[in-house]
């Protein structure tokens, strides 16, 4: 029995505002920062959301308060609303680290509380205000939804937290948790000097519905996001107790890991390895230094394979098709080393691309991707781009036809509202066996080119753009600030797809 899989995403955004002002310290054009959540319980059923708000430095003004410091100071506020009602808030300020000059401007400071919020699904409207400016331009706001939901019938995960650095407790702080003093890593995204993957979550009920002290398995994984398969040195467990909470801190070593899209994933199984509940979170990784080993591709026959007789040139074409749903480290033979690879090279790779997607009949799966590819070229190529290699294609190609698309051609302005470019959302009930009601967001902003280049979307892994609806305007001067109600066209579009 699973928890909703929205408890335990991390969700990340950015904020980005325009802001005016006068200063001694050059005047920034945006705010940016990441904001991520996660949820927790307690034993006494007090749910509560710990917030992580990391700002960039170099997007925020500095004012010299003394000869040679400087500081930048955010008020940042969280509002919790049921519906229209305000069930719980803060407000705080956010004050950087002293800095001596201009060339320590881009540290990046941060911001971590905790707020105790009763179970239900809530949106959190998260404002951000730049105090070192006067204009009432340097203000943003934006909003997400949340969901807390720990039933008492079921064994529950909290939201999954992931860690930049630990230790033991010695004398709890507001960060101490399982006998850890947890710092958030703030992101989802692990470049290639970051290679631990630390986390921590913990579970709920597992004693009042398994018994006391009852043995069990808690099992952590990492799957590749497009195949599900399992990366298979990447896969421990742990034998515990059943207990009201369980804590669990895991690492895994993420330097042997291709870049790519990726899923962690938690289970917590019974002594009858049934699976009681799950939890998954999404993160992507950059190792641009790894390629695919040719050692691996050796044993593959080639005689018997539905590929043979595919001329070489045509095979090479076949291969640059896959790009737009292959994994991480696909994607690096395919852009590195596909040029140089020898004829048994490619079509070794290629048997291994959709064996890997369809063991029984990988020549069903590639002439029915083979046929979406001809269709994505016909309806989203453009004079100077096949359809494959455009956003729209790729989208296509990855996730299928969507089940609606609002098309909208170049808006007039009116009085309370300023049109817009072409744009198009495509709506997908469900996205895929992890997602669903999902949007992506094309547009034409050139006018001349038809390619619609992905503006914005709501599906894990993919462009997002808090301030998305702003690039529509045709307003020669966009205001990211401005009330949305200038906005309330495209908002509704994107909220109410036809």
């Amino acid at each position: 029995m699973k928890t909703k899989i929205t408890i335990a995403a991390i969700i990340l955004f950015n904020f980005c505002m325009t802001i005016a002002g006068v200063s001694a310290v050059p005047k920034k054009s945006a705010i940016r920062a990441h904001f991520n959540y996660t949820v927790f319980n307690t034993v006494e059923d007090k749910p509560y959301i710990e917030t992580y708000l990391s700002i960039d430095g170099s997007s925020v003004q500095f004012k010299e308060k003394l000869p040679h410091q400087y500081s930048a100071i955010i008020e940042a506020t969280f509002v919790f609303y049921k519906d229209t009602t305000i069930i719980t808030y803060s407000k705080n300020n956010i004050e950087s680290p002293i800095v001596g000059d201009s060339s320590q401007f881009n540290i990046f400071f941060f911001n971590q509380q905790r707020l105790y919020v009763p179970q239900g699904t809530y949106r959190l409207e998260v404002t951000l205000v730049d105090k070192n400016l006067a204009s009432p331009s340097n203000k943003t706001k934006e909003s997400i939804d949340v969901d807390i939901n720990f039933p008492d019938e079921k064994v529950c995960f909290s939201g999954l937290e992931f860690v930049d650095r630990y230790h033991k407790t010695e004398k709890p702080i507001d960060v101490s948790r399982g006998g850890y003093d947890l710092y958030p890593y703030f992101g989802n995204f692990f470049p290639d000097n970051k290679n631990d993957l630390n986390f921590y979550y913990e579970i709920y009920n597992a004693e009042k519905l398994e018994g006391k002290d009852k043995s069990l398995i808690i099992k952590d994984y990492v799957q590749v996001f497009e195949t599900a398969k399992t990366v298979e040195q990447l896969v421990n467990y742990r034998k515990v107790k059943s207990a009201s909470l369980i804590p669990h801190f895991g690492i895994f070593d993420l330097s042997k890991l291709p870049s790519g899209n990726y899923l962690l994933v938690s289970e917590v199984l019974n002594k009858e390895n049934k699976v009681l509940a799950g939890n998954q979170a999404f993160f992507q990784k950059s190792n641009p230094n790894l390629t695919i080993d040719e050692h691996l591709l050796a044993n593959i026959d080639l005689e018997s394979s539905f590929i043979k007789g595919i001329p070489n040139d045509t095979l090479k074409k076949f291969i640059r098709y896959l790009y737009p749903i292959a994994t991480g480290i696909e994607k690096i033979f395919i852009y590195d080393q596909l040029e140089t690879a020898d004829y048994p090279l490619r079509q070794r790779f290629f048997i291994n691309f959709w064996s890997d997607r369809n063991a029984m009949r990988p020549d069903l799966a590639w002439q029915t991707y083979y046929a979406s590819v001809q269709m994505a070229n016909r309806e989203f190529g453009t004079p100077f781009k096949a359809g494959y290699l455009t956003d729209r294609g790729r989208v296509y190609l990855q996730y299928g036809p969507p089940n609606t698309i609002d098309d909208r051609k170049f808006d007039t302005a009116g009085d309370d509202y300023w049109g817009t470019v072409p744009y198009q959302i495509w709506h997908y009930y469900k996205l895929d066996s992890r997602q669903a009601n999902k949007r992506f967001v094309f547009y034409n902003p050139d006018l001349s080119t038809q390619e619609y280049p992905l503006l914005h979307s709501d599906a894990l892994g993919e462009v997002n753009d808090p301030s998305w609806y702003t690039r529509l305007s045709r307003q020669p001067t966009i205001n990211e600030s401005a009330p949305q109600q200038q906005y309330y066209r495209i908002l509704e579009d994107f909220r109410n797809p036809r």
